[in-house]
């Protein structure tokens, strides 16, 4: 079972620091973790925090690079005080000093915002996607002016790999925690809007199988006592997971990805397109390759493989 004692929250005093603090904290709170919070000086105020150097320009940036971390250190201190949070101010590039305090740190979740900067084009990932891509443990991206009060609904999308088996472990740890309903939902062909749910009760349909694997992950939530609720549903996965996620108002997503799969094809491909979409957090669990073979005996590559035939076939 997924378990969390220590938290690395990566802060932005310019863009939802507050939301990213407060969501980390809750977690920490409900598990009895410890949180360390981060702030990465941007290039610009690292060089500009120069001994010797305060003229002009330069002293601009000296000062407004001690403001952000004025804020910063105002934010952290007026946290409860039964659950202190040290605060690091770094500099270097944000990805890389992100995933080494992780690191250095031990940490079991990686918090931070999901905001993609303008400059960026919607093929380029941004610093969440960079970060998730690569971290070894579950990065959960907090949208800006997002505030995190309870987690009453999670939205679990599965594709029935061993990254869904992982997923599924991660969302049902924090569904006992904080008492959440669970909605399992696969996608099977490729349509696109509106999405249409598929019937287990349509006599002869092609889609008896991811029903089937549907019904087993719902039973799992439902076998420890956690609500939990499935659907499967005729369309792109992306649509599907936007549609549910406004028609069930859930408070959180939790997917699974793989880390042998490309980093292009992780900054660009569904996740990172669900947190752009999406105005609530969105846990991505990464699943190590070197852990791919203890997964099988739940959810194998097969089982995902035949249901998307399956559907490929009715279609």
């Amino acid at each position: 079972m997924a378990e969390i004692q220590r938290i690395l929250c990566a802060l932005d005093a310019q863009h939802g620091a507050e939301g990213v603090l407060a969501c980390a904290c809750a977690i920490a709170r409900s598990f009895g973790a410890r949180v360390d919070a981060v702030h990465v000086r941007q290039r610009a105020e690292a060089n500009a925090v120069q001994p010797f150097a305060a003229q002009g320009p330069v002293l601009q940036g000296w000062l407004a690079a001690h403001a952000v971390e004025g804020r910063l250190n105002a934010l952290v201190a007026a946290l409860d005080p039964d659950l202190p949070v040290p605060l690091r101010i770094i500099s270097g590039r944000p990805e890389a000093a992100i995933l080494d305090q992780s690191s250095v740190h031990g940490s079991d979740l990686i918090v931070l915002g999901s905001r993609r900067p303008l400059s960026l084009s919607r093929a380029a990932g941004g610093l969440a996607d960079e970060v998730a891509s690569r971290a070894t443990c579950p990065v959960l991206t907090v949208p800006t002016g997002t505030t995190v009060g309870s987690l009453s609904r999670i939205l679990l999308p599965v594709d029935f790999s061993q990254a869904t088996e992982r997923a599924v472990e991660w969302a049902l740890t924090l569904a006992r925690r904080f008492g959440s309903s669970v909605h399992v939902v696969h996608a099977v062909g490729g349509g696109s809007p509106p999405v249409r749910s598929i019937s287990k009760r349509d006599p002869g349909n092609e889609f008896t199988l991811g029903h089937a694997l549907v019904y087993r992950t719902e039973q799992r939530f439902r076998s420890v006592g956690v609500s939990a609720t499935s659907s499967l549903v005729e369309s792109a996965a992306l649509h599907a997971i936007v549609r549910f996620r406004e028609s069930e108002t859930s408070d959180l997503v939790v997917m699974g990805m793989h880390d042998h799969e490309p980093r292009r094809w992780s900054a660009a491909g569904t996740v990172a397109s669900v947190r752009d979409r999406v105005s609530v957090p969105v846990l991505s669990v990464m699943t190590p390759e070197s852990e791919m073979p203890l997964l099988r005996g739940r959810f194998s590559e097969s089982d995902g493989t035949r249901a998307r035939r399956a559907a490929s076939s009715a279609a």
